[in-house]
């Protein structure tokens, strides 16, 4: 009898396999002729994209959007391609998935055309199909229009929308019926969403697509909230007003187990993904954490959409986060959602967020910028001017209290920033000073818990590359030489956060950097290094290793009451005189 290569053994064809020599693209054609060699291809295939274990993490960074146009243009096969073929993940559980559409500062969808995402997004929802469940989905939509190929095709505006909504709508309903637990959504969905997404605002009384929410399952109180807005969105153009709305899936068995949910892009809280959002935040019984970020909106959009929210997740909520570009957000419109949300441990609001709070309002101050109570908050995360008003008395307009409140009576943990970038000797005198003035107010009350105090130094050590401390050590030094009273310090705080650190750069001294958080932080316990890019979250900068060890090694000698080391996740703790890694 003839015998062929499926004769072979297992390790012989494994090895013929793994020849560096064999395209990758090799490797997925192989992979479709038989069901032993997918199973024996496929892994070594998906290995070279970046994939080593499916099950546990699977990171998209290449997504091919037309299949068809890719063909012409001879690119390689992107792993989305072999997941889909990869027939030992049918029926498998998937812990954490993340898909970059658009790889952020990435040249290799150059010859995407917009109007071909919603092939993308079909072929994910292809692969999520065959799926037992999905814990973690990271979908990163166009993050940067500029690396997209420039379509001159003239598409139908109302076409582009309802093809785009069938797609996205699929993969998300898909998301939350494969038992989801955490959800991102990122960037925007079309890189022509100004022509796409017309939208005004008007009254209510009149809107047609208020009328949608009275379709939404248990959002009465969501579209009461939104009638008292006083403002809300439709359609300019006629054609878009037939754009079916999306809903999640109506069976009486699905269960939503959603716990995070990340915003962080328009298209959710946008027409016609508005309803879609909302009712998933009104369904998700398991949901305590949600983050805003990357909303381009203009303030009367913000005031017509934070009360909705509120109503629809506010009393579920244990975590919720501001983060970048949410640049037309008021002051006054957030504290008035914060104090919606009643049963908060955990509050972050990011450095980028601009602090306007207005102090000569007299009377009516207490309306325009509420204090929230925040009577479980543990963990705040927050510029100082934000908590500076946390830490205000909260009076009644007819009668004064009796007993004097303490504010966030179960505050555990505070991490501030810099109230002026630390990049000469004035922002560092400045910063100290504010500082100090806010532990006076925290320590003014008599707490019941011990707070541990934080400063997060990332953009000021990204914006000037570290070379600002030696100049500040230098201007102490000559200060300290002439004599004069001992200089200001940054007094109780237990740790400090940095961005990244590779002692391979010249402007990168270990001990320089010891010996500028052994001066100005006589409190310090740990040091931390985040090691993430903003338009990467997902990706870690691996520090080197030798970098770690001089760090350890000049903390010994420089800063002895340093005892813990974050790099990223790995965590290193000193134990008798010795740094050892947990």
């Amino acid at each position: 009898m003839r015998k062929g290569i499926l004769h072979l053994p297992a390790e012989l064809l494994l090895e013929i396999l793994e020849n560096c020599d064999l395209h990758t693209n090799d490797l997925y054609q192989v992979s479709l002729t038989s069901r032993q060699l997918n199973h024996l291809a496929l892994p070594i295939f998906l290995l070279r994209n970046g994939i080593a274990d499916p099950e546990t993490s699977i990171v998209l960074r290449r997504v091919i959007w037309d299949r068809r146009a890719s063909a012409v243009t001879s690119e390689p096969i992107d792993s989305l391609s072999g997941l889909k073929m990869a027939t030992y993940l049918k029926g498998k559980a998937i812990k954490d998935l993340t898909c970059y559409f658009q790889y952020p500062n990435s040249t290799c969808n150059i010859r995407q055309s917009p109007n071909s995402l919603h092939l993308a997004v079909r072929r994910l929802s292809g692969f999520i199909q065959g799926l037992r469940s999905v814990g973690v989905m990271r979908l990163y939509l166009i993050s940067d229009r500029r690396y997209l190929r420039r379509d001159h095709v003239l598409r139908d505006p109302a076409y582009m929308l309802r093809v785009w909504t069938a797609s996205f709508e699929e993969l998300l309903n898909l998301t939350v019926a494969k038992g989801c637990t955490s959800l991102t959504v990122q960037y925007e969905s079309n890189s022509e969403g100004s022509d796409v997404y017309k939208f005004r605002t008007k009254s209510p009384l009149s809107n047609p697509f208020s009328r949608v929410l009275a379709s939404v399952r248990g959002v009465n109180e969501v579209e009461k909230a939104v009638s008292l807005s006083g403002t809300w969105w439709e359609f300019t153009t006629p054609d878009h007003r037939n754009t079916q709305v999306p809903i999640l899936p109506t069976c009486e068995t699905q269960i939503c187990s959603i716990h995070k949910l990340h915003i962080h892009s328009t298209s959710l809280l946008s027409p016609p993904f508005l309803p879609w959002t909302l009712q998933l935040l009104c369904q998700s019984t398991h949901l305590t954490s949600l983050s805003l970020a990357h909303l381009t909106f203009t303030n009367d959009m913000w005031q017509a959409l934070l009360p909705p929210i509120a109503s629809a997740a506010g009393s579920k909520l244990t975590e919720f986060s501001i983060l970048e570009s949410c640049w037309s957000l008021s002051t006054s419109d957030l504290l008035r959602f914060i104090c919606r949300l009643p049963f908060l441990i955990r509050l972050s609001i990011d450095r980028a967020f601009q602090v306007r709070i207005e102090s000569d309002q007299g009377y009516f101050s207490r309306d325009l910028y509420p204090i929230p109570e925040l009577k479980h908050l543990r963990v705040l995360e927050a510029p100082e001017e934000i908590v500076l008003h946390f830490l205000k008395e909260r009076t009644s307009r007819f009668i004064n209290p009796p007993n004097r409140v303490i504010a966030m009576p179960q505050l555990r943990s505070l991490l501030v920033y810099p109230s002026t970038l630390l990049a000469d000797v004035v922002s560092y005198e400045n910063s100290i000073n504010n500082w100090t003035h806010l532990f006076d107010r925290l320590n003014d009350l008599n707490r019941l818990y011990k707070i541990s105090f934080g400063l997060d130094v990332q953009a000021d050590c990204y914006a000037t590359n570290y070379s600002g401390m030696s100049s500040y050590l230098n201007w102490r030094g000559l200060h300290t030489e002439q004599g004069e009273d001992v200089l200001p310090v940054f007094s109780k705080i237990s740790e400090v956060v940095l961005h990244y650190f590779d002692i391979r750069d010249p402007d990168h001294d270990p001990d320089i950097l010891c010996r500028w958080l052994h001066l100005l932080f006589p409190d310090l316990f740990q040091v931390k290094f985040t090691c993430i890019l903003a338009t990467l979250p997902v990706e870690v900068i691996v520090m080197p290793q030798p970098t770690i060890s001089a760090l350890t090694r000049v903390f010994s000698a420089t800063c002895p009451n340093v005892k813990n080391l974050v790099v990223a996740q790995r965590k290193f703790e000193m134990v008798d005189d010795a740094w050892i890694e947990f």
